[in-house]
């Protein structure tokens, strides 16, 4: 189970809670809830709190993902997914040089761009890094913002999926990055959507309102703890 636990009191347990054993437990609490050191290898697609190696929340999905198609046809999937988040970053910076977009991204980016015209969302942070040091997992979600045009706190969160049929686990995928954003970030997200961005320029997108995929998300984090203790 991920959770924090306390080293051995160092001088033997005491027969009575006293307030040295009380002290010494606080300050044991205190140091685990530190901002954690969080790092990642994007080669790898690793992450580490305080050095130690812990599961990204795509890895924690995995059971619950539909994987239509061939190998081949995922991996040319998933790059086509990371050109298109360069191109998004790129264009929310305003350094996008558009001649510069492969004709296979360019219908997404297009629908990208069509979906902030028609709903006025404004990305405030693109692709953070998030983690929760009390669940012991990190993520990167690819954009948070906001529609309220005169605040500059976040309150949604957007995955982008440039595929042909939205997978029901983007629900339980974003509960997770929203989980460790409320952690790490502090910001407290109240709206998730998935944002299906399509060949031809156009995009549907998806509300998730059931707070049930919080509960979902940390089952399967349960379960993907159990597997690794009993390899």
């Amino acid at each position: 189970m991920p959770g924090i636990y306390l080293p051995e009191y160092p001088y033997g347990h005491p027969k009575n809670e006293d307030y040295a054993y009380d002290k010494w437990v606080q300050e044991q609490l205190d140091n685990q809830m530190k901002p954690a050191e969080i790092s990642f290898d994007e080669e790898r697609h690793e992450y580490r709190i305080d050095g130690y190696l812990v599961p990204s929340v795509t890895e924690i999905i995995r059971p619950l993902q539909s994987m239509g198609g061939s190998d081949a046809a995922r991996e040319y999937k998933r790059q086509i997914g990371k050109a298109l988040d360069t191109a998004i970053t790129l264009w929310e910076r305003q350094d996008l040089d558009m001649d510069s977009v492969d004709l296979a991204v360019l219908p997404f980016l297009q629908a990208w761009i069509a979906f902030k015209q028609n709903t006025g969302f404004r990305v405030l942070l693109n692709q953070p890094i998030v983690y929760s040091k009390k669940l012991r997992f990190a993520g990167t979600p690819d954009l948070l913002g906001t529609r309220i045009w005169d605040s500059e706190v976040p309150n949604e969160l957007l995955d982008t999926k440039c595929v042909w049929a939205m997978d029901p686990v983007t629900a339980i995928q974003t509960a997770g990055y929203s989980i460790a954003a409320a952690e790490s970030l502090g910001i407290k997200i109240k709206k998730r959507t998935g944002v299906q961005l399509l060949r031809d320029g156009t995009y549907k997108f998806y509300p998730y309102n059931d707070w049930n995929d919080e509960h979902i998300f940390k089952s399967l984090l349960n379960i993907y703890s159990w597997k690794e203790l009993h390899k």
